[in-house]
């Protein structure tokens, strides 16, 4: 009886008995309302006569009632843009027709919302992870989910923390344990990301990207050894509250292309004696060596008078 509805409404508008037609096309809907097809062909007879209100209601519980039908509503909707006398914007879209689904939503602005319109896309990520919180079960997918939307939002941090919530969930998940390990090195977190990988590499020691990872890791921690030990001598370097000594520059200078230039610090006393040595052979009668304490990081000038 429902399709029985639906062509007498159909023949009615083509009959231009809008009216008429519009009505049966309701009834239709009302005597099947989980129909999609229904709905979708009331949606669009409530379009082309100019009422929209009711389009987007039948769009929207069409989307409801079939997720995978968002693809196909959206681009109608695109296609209706200048076409029909109310405009078919981005907004309109977000606020009357995509239902309060965090996958839709997230589907929405990583296809078909433009960079530029900023502004929405924040209010849509925060509804986005404000829906899937508020869910009870899927704990996993979940996760995953909120991990996209706060990549999407520019929170790597707080995306990481799922990524590692799942691994510690589901600790074979290789996949979402490859995507933790690259985001971990690109926030420099090479330690971190060096513990996953290496669990990785356990599962498929042969794998090339997870050997190629490991390189990367190994040449980051390379470099942060190096800078934090740069930092440590420029400390050193430094009197405590003070600025770096002239004197000391300048002994620099004038040590330079001494033959004895190469050996500078040293926390070993036997060194000291292998200098005093050299100074001997070298015929020198007097002469400055500056040498680091090891033990305590202090500075001492040693004075050779060799008579």
């Amino acid at each position: 009886q429902a399709e029985t509805q639906m062509k007498l409404g159909n023949l009615a508008l083509i009959l231009a008995q809008n009216s008429r037609g519009l009505e049966q096309i309701e009834s239709a809907v009302s005597l099947a309302p989980g129909n999609t097809n229904m709905r979708y062909m009331a949606a669009l007879a409530n379009v082309f006569a100019d009422r929209y209100e009711p389009a987007f209601l039948h769009l929207r519980r069409l989307l409801e009632l079939e997720p995978r039908q968002f693809v196909r509503t959206i681009r109608l909707l695109q296609g209706l843009s200048g076409r029909v006398k109310r405009p078919v914007d981005n907004r309109l879209i977000a606020d009357e027709i995509i239902p309060r689904d965090p996958e839709m939503i997230y589907d929405f602005l990583s296809n078909y919302l433009p960079d530029r319109d900023d502004e929405l896309r924040r209010e849509l990520l925060e509804q986005a992870i404000a829906l899937v919180s508020e869910r009870q079960t899927g704990l996993i997918q979940n996760r995953l989910l909120l991990a996209q939307l706060f990549e999407a939002k520019g929170d790597i941090e707080q995306a990481i923390e799922c990524w590692e919530w799942v691994v510690i969930a589901a600790p074979d998940n290789n996949k979402v344990r490859l995507t933790l390990v690259e985001n971990l090195i690109r926030l420099e977190r090479f330690q971190d990301a060096e513990t996953h990988a290496r669990r990785l590499l356990a599962s498929d020691t042969k794998n090339k990207t997870y050997l190629q990872i490991m390189k990367e890791i190994d040449f980051g921690i390379e470099q942060q050894r190096q800078i934090e030990m740069d930092a440590l001598r420029n400390k050193q370097s430094v009197p405590p509250g003070g600025e770096p000594n002239q004197n000391q520059d300048q002994d620099k200078d004038q040590d330079a292309g001494h033959p004895n230039q190469n050996i500078e610090q040293t926390g070993d006393s036997d060194l000291v004696g292998e200098l005093g040595r050299q100074i001997i052979a070298s015929g020198e009668r007097e002469n400055w060596l500056k040498f680091e304490l090891g033990g305590n990081n202090s500075r001492m000038w040693l004075h050779h008078s060799i008579t």
